[in-house]
């Protein structure tokens, strides 16, 4: 009986510990991002897809382009980019790639970047295959009042 509350007790510790690991990684993530403004990428596309939009859509009002904007899904692309990073970096090269953000080491970032870029790239195209049928659907629905 008490091997068995042992190993309870021994994988208890090891469960806590895993868990505040995981939340450091997550607060290194966040640090990273937020030195890369990685969070702003996407609503700057957005802009710019609604821009291109705009152009040809000149009958719609600005409100509902404001509509539009608010109901594209940032926060779930978010989610899928950290968790990209979360999977394919230990804490450590979290840890390295928040030094190598600094001017003089960017070239080393872009480097360790490459690890996931293609990852990153089809995040983005099926956020920005999203967002162009989120807009496209709002525009065909839109009535003038």
């Amino acid at each position: 009986m008490k091997v068995l509350s042992a190993l309870i007790v021994f994988f208890m510790i090891l469960n806590i510990n895993a868990q505040q690991n995981m939340d450091k990684k997550s607060v290194l993530l966040n640090k990273l991002f937020e030195v890369t403004q990685t969070e702003q990428i996407a609503p700057a596309l957005v802009s710019t897809i609604l821009n291109n939009f705009k152009k040809n859509a000149s009958n719609i009002p600005s409100w509902y382009w404001e509509d539009i904007k608010r109901n594209i899904p940032y926060k779930e692309f978010n989610t899928k980019v950290k968790q990209l990073y979360m999977n394919n970096y230990s804490e450590k090269e979290i840890e390295e790639l928040l030094t190598l953000y600094k001017p003089e080491t960017m070239n080393v970032y872009k480097e360790k970047s490459k690890k996931i870029e293609p990852q990153l790239y089809l995040l983005g195209n099926e956020f920005g295959k999203n967002v162009v049928k989120i807009i496209t659907n709002k525009i065909q629905t839109y009535k003038p009042n």
